[in-house]
C-alpha cells in the first residue's frame, strides 16, 4: 500500500560529492619502529594538526610493493601513533587489490610514485633511531648534540654547559674522519632554562638551539629526527649512547639502562666517554630522547660513568618554546 505524502520520511543520508583535506602519507619504509618514531613526534609537536588526522597511505615511493601483511602493519603503527589510515592512494595495479584485502578504498585523488610518472626520487638520507649521527662542534672541540622535532624543522638538543658561546658553534650531523656528509649547519639561536643562566644548577644542565637553512631546508628535512620526551621514567628501558670523544674522528655509542643518582639527576655505565661527549642524546627504543649527557659534574668525572639530569617540567617548557619559536 502507498503511504500518503505527508507520511513519508526524510531520506536517511544524503550523499554529494565535496572537497575536504585529507593528509597524505607517501611511505619510505614499512620499518615500524622508524615510523613510529616520526609519526608520534609529529603528533607531539602539532597535535592541532596530526591527533586523530585521516591518513592516506601511498604506497608508490616503496622500492618493493608490500604485502596485505605489512600495510596491516603499518596501518597498526599509523594508530598507535595518534592518526587514522582511511585510504591508499591509486597506483600500481597491485593497489586496488590491497585495498580489497585490506577494506580500504583506493583513493584516485592522489597518484602514487609509480602510476606512470617515472621512477620515485631517492629518498633523502634519514638517520635510524638506534645510531643518532651526532656532532656539535664549539670551536674546535667536538660535543655531541641529537635533532628533535620542531615546528620549523630546524632544533637539536644538547647539554647547555655545550652553548656558552653559540657565536662558534656549528652542527654536524654525521661526522666521521673529517668528513661533513650531511653538511656543516650553523647555529642561529640558543634556548637555555633559567637555572642555568641564573645559577649553572646542574639540574638545568639542558639546551636547544635552532640552525639556521641550507637551501630552504631544515636540518631535520636532510637527516630526520627524534621526540623528545620528558616525563619518561628513569630506567624504563635501555638506552643508547652515542657521541664524539675529543680525541676520535668517529662517533662511540652504548647501549645500557640508566639508574637514578638522585630525582633529579640519573646516571648510565658507559666506558670510554670522555671529554667531548657533553650533549650525547640517550635514545630509547621507541627512538625518544630520554636524557642528555651533562648535569651532575657536566656529565661526571670518569669516562666510564656518564649522567644526565631528568628531563622534567622545566626542559618540557623550554622544549615547547624552542619548538614553537625556532
Amino acid at each position: 500500500m502507498n503511504k500518503p505524502a505527508d507520511a513519508i520520511v526524510a531520506s536517511a543520508i544524503e550523499l554529494r560529492y565535496g572537497q575536504i583535506g585529507l593528509l597524505q602519507g607517501r611511505l619510505r619504509s614499512t620499518d615500524p619502529g622508524a615510523l613510529l618514531d616520526e609519526l608520534s613526534g609529529r603528533v607531539a609537536t602539532a597535535p592541532q594538526f596530526f591527533q586523530q588526522t585521516a591518513l592516506c597511505l601511498d604506497l608508490g615511493a616503496l622500492a618493493d610493493p608490500p604485502d596485505a601483511a605489512a600495510v596491516r602493519q603499518v596501518m597498526e603503527t599509523v594508530r598507535r601513533a595518534g592518526m587514522i589510515t582511511v585510504g591508499l592512494a591509486e597506483g600500481a595495479p597491485h593497489i586496488a587489490e590491497l585495498g580489497k584485502a585490506l577494506s580500504l578504498p583506493v583513493l584516485s585523488g592522489f597518484r602514487g610514485a609509480a602510476a606512470g610518472r617515472g621512477a620515485p626520487a631517492a629518498p633523502r638520507p634519514v638517520e635510524t633511531r638506534t645510531e643518532p649521527t651526532v656532532g656539535m662542534q664549539h670551536a674546535q672541540p667536538v660535543r655531541s648534540g641529537q635533532r628533535v622535532y620542531a615546528r620549523d624543522r630546524d632544533l637539536i638538543v644538547t647539554a647547555a654547559h655545550c652553548l656558552l658561546d653559540a657565536g662558534d658553534v656549528a652542527f654536524v650531523p654525521g661526522y666521521r674522519d673529517g668528513e661533513a656528509p650531511y653538511g656543516v649547519w650553523k647555529v642561529a639561536k640558543v634556548f637555555l632554562p633559567d637555572g642555568w643562566t641564573q645559577g649553572r644548577d646542574e639540574d638545568s644542565d639542558v639546551a636547544f638551539a635552532a640552525l639556521e637553512e641550507q637551501d630552504g631546508a631544515g636540518v631535520e628535512d636532510v637527516v630526520g629526527g627524534n621526540r623528545f620526551a620528558p616525563g619518561t621514567a628513569t630506567g624504563a628501558t635501555a638506552v643508547t649512547v652515542t657521541g664524539y670523544p675529543n680525541a676520535a674522528e668517529a662517533p662511540i655509542r652504548c647501549v645500557n639502562k640508566p639508574t637514578a643518582h638522585t630525582g633529579t639527576q640519573q646516571r648510565i655505565a658507559c666506558p670510554g666517554f670522555s671529554g667531548g661527549t657533553s650533549g650525547s642524546p640517550w635514545v630509547n627504543g621507541y627512538g625518544e630522547v630520554v636524557g642528555i649527557l651533562g648535569g651532575h659534574e657536566q656529565g661526571g668525572s670518569t669516562d666510564d660513568v656518564s649522567y644526565s639530569v631528568v628531563l622534567g617540567p622545566e626542559a618540557a617548557e623550554l622544549y615547547r618554546e624552542a619548538a614553537s619559536d625556532s
